[in-house]
Formats: C-alpha cells, sequence, structure tokens
C-alpha cells in the first residue's frame, strides 16, 4: 500500500475516533440531546457508531467514488469544527463555575464574553469558508 493511502486511512481513523469522543462529550454536557450519547455496555455510544457502520456498509455496496468520499470526511472535519465552536457559544452560560476558577479568573483571553465571542467569529469564519468551497 503506498504511503500516501496509508497515511490518508490513518487519519480518518483518527478523525473519526475524535468525532465520536466530541459527539459524547457534547451529550454528556447537555449540547445534543441525550439519546445521541446513548451507551453500550463497553461504553461507546451506540447511535453514532450505528451511523457510521450503515455509511461505511452503503459506501462499499455503493460504489462511491473516492473523491464523494473525501468531501464526506472534509464534511465530517468542519462539523467537528461547528461543534467545537457552539460548544465554545453555550460553555460560559452552561457551566459558569469554570470561568469562576482562580487560573481561569487571572487570565484576561478566558472570560465568559470573549469566549463566547471568539467561538461566534469562528464559527463565521467556517461557515465562510465553507460557502466558498461549495461554489
Amino acid at each position: 500500500m503506498p504511503a500516501p493511502a496509508l497515511a490518508g486511512i490513518t487519519t480518518v481513523i483518527g478523525c473519526l475516533a475524535v468525532y465520536i469522543r466530541l459527539l459524547k462529550a457534547a451529550t454528556t454536557d447537555g449540547i445534543l440531546p441525550r439519546w445521541v450519547g446513548r451507551e453500550n455496555r463497553n461504553g461507546e455510544p451506540i447511535y453514532v457508531l450505528l451511523v457510521l457502520y450503515a455509511a461505511s456498509v452503503a459506501t462499499v455496496f455503493l460504489n462511491i467514488p473516492l473523491q464523494v468520499l473525501a468531501s464526506g470526511v472534509t464534511l465530517a472535519v468542519v462539523t467537528m469544527f461547528i461543534l467545537v465552536t457552539m460548544v465554545g457559544i453555550r460553555l460560559p452560560s452552561q457551566f459558569s463555575e469554570v470561568f469562576e476558577r482562580d487560573a481561569v479568573r487571572v487570565n484576561r483571553y478566558l472570560s465568559p464574553r470573549i469566549v463566547r465571542n471568539a467561538s461566534a467569529v469562528a464559527l463565521a469564519i467556517i461557515e465562510k469558508a465553507t460557502a466558498m468551497g461549495i461554489k
């Protein structure tokens, strides 16, 4: 197997692992509905894994071209960034006690207003970059 293909496959596997954990954390924190993060006895999110499994099986049986798969992975990564910025927007109001700790309070860049505004700006940049890429 050529090195670029192996690097691409391992990157996709790593992104999926991070994506699954991000969705699980978002459900635990109350950002997403609880049913999204429902776990099996091993602690893995059932519905997220079922969706990934169905998408994988459909990809194999439908013989989807590599370019479409690459754009799908890109969409997953952009979605992950969007979820992170959404968490940044809701974090100051959802978990205000985090911003009251001494380590956070002394850092002037971690005020709730700055975190919320920086997340909103990042979300706008992601939206603009995605819209430019679609055209």
